[in-house]
């Protein structure tokens, strides 16, 4: 069952792909490479995000026909989370359009997800405390932090859409990987869901991988995100378990990206929500050197190695259980220092480790994200001697 509704989505994406790339084209909504942080050359279509949307919900609706599980899951909520799915993906369709300011696409995101969870009445009532009971969260605390990690969760895959074919991929192997831990929770009904999603992830990348055809946009990012961040809400009994927190570890890699966006921008005295040329995959272009694919395949590797310990976690806590603590905050640890080892190489850093007052940092960080964004322009010995320059 979970194969086939994987399939469902996964054809159903492949097939209409090609016709949202033509409706896109002839109703000219596309990106254009005009601004000096865009990767790829030319206008690319970005109206892929409603294959996506189509391709999951006709995968969902096979799950409430032929699934039980599935169908008590959308009667105890998930009609909102489904409903909320749908506004969201409008939502990032009327920016892809018209292009939304911060202010308005947040509004509307928080109140979208807000919805859900009034409506859903599923939320995060605790926080996971490996040493001894978990921390109970009361109301309005319980709500606020659903909200808030709906809308983080849907930026975050938003934010990572910023080289062909990573926020599908790395989206997919994050509910691949969802799928296998909701079925170790014997959840059949949430694994339905992420096979959905990962069929129309993975069915996108037959377009969307470099070099990419069309692009998924904030459409479907949006919608992706949303979901991913929606259905542990759901998971049986409660939201109090586990569940939540491991998918935490599986998108470590877009929930960093999107922590250190807004820190790194207010260092630099740029603003916390002004789109730029630093994030990690861009640094892995221009600070390391890789190729655009290549860049695309490390962070792939990456999101594989946090799956894997995700997977690890759950099989420690389900074989131990409290015992366990001690093996899961090794994981963790471990997961943090690898993290924390990638970004040193980056060169994140730098700055703050030589320079630890605000009056020096700013300008090291303006030097430095100068180099990066001129780095196309500039000579590649330059480019590295003005690096090493700013380590001195």
């Amino acid at each position: 069952m979970f194969v086939f509704t994987l399939f469902v989505a996964l054809l159903t994406v492949v097939l209409l792909t090609p016709l949202a790339r033509r409706i896109s084209i002839k109703l000219r909504i596309g990106d254009a490479s005009t601004e000096s942080r865009k990767i790829h050359k030319g206008t690319i279509p970005t109206m892929g995000g409603i294959a996506i949307f189509f391709g999951a919900m006709a995968a969902f609706l096979v799950s409430f026909w032929l699934s039980p599980e599935f169908a008590r899951l959308i009667d105890k909520g998930l009609w909102a989370a489904l409903l909320g799915a749908t506004l969201i993906c409008l939502t990032g369709m009327l920016d892809d359009v018209v292009n939304l300011n911060f202010k308005t696409k947040f509004a509307l995101q928080i109140a979208i997800a807000a919805f859900t969870v009034v409506f859903g009445e599923h939320r995060i009532t605790e926080i996971l405390n490996p040493f001894g009971e978990n921390i109970a969260l009361a109301e309005p605390f319980s709500s606020i932090l659903t909200v808030a990690w709906i809308v983080g969760i849907c930026n975050a895959v938003n934010l990572i859409d910023g080289l062909d074919g990573l926020a599908a991929g790395v989206s997919g192997i994050g509910a691949a990987t969802m799928t296998l831990i909701s079925m170790l929770y014997n959840d059949v009904g949430l694994a339905l869901g992420y096979a959905a999603i990962a069929g129309a992830t993975i069915g996108f990348l037959r377009y969307n991988f470099n070099p990419a055809s069309i692009f998924m946009g904030d459409t479907g990012a949006l919608f992706i995100g949303y979901l991913m961040a929606c259905l542990p809400l759901f998971h049986a009994p409660s939201a109090t378990d586990a569940i939540v927190w491991v998918q935490v570890l599986i998108l470590g890699f877009p929930i960093a990206d999107t922590l250190l966006a807004p820190a790194r921008r207010m260092l630099s005295g740029s603003h916390p929500f002004k789109a730029d040329r630093e994030h990690i995959h861009h640094r892995l272009m221009f600070f390391i050197g890789l190729s655009h694919k290549h860049a695309v395949l490390r962070i792939y590797s990456v999101s594989i190695a946090l799956c894997v310990a995700a997977l690890l976690t759950v099989f420690v806590t389900q074989s131990l259980g409290s015992r366990g603590a001690a093996a899961i905050c090794l994981i963790v640890s471990a997961t943090l220092a690898m993290g924390a080892v990638g970004l040193k190489r980056l060169g994140y850093f730098t700055a703050i480790v030589r320079r630890p007052t605000a009056k020096h940092l700013k300008p090291q960080l303006r030097r430095a994200k100068d180099v990066l964004i001129d780095h196309e322009n500039a000579p590649k010995p330059f480019y590295r001697r003005e690096v090493v320059s700013q380590k001195s």
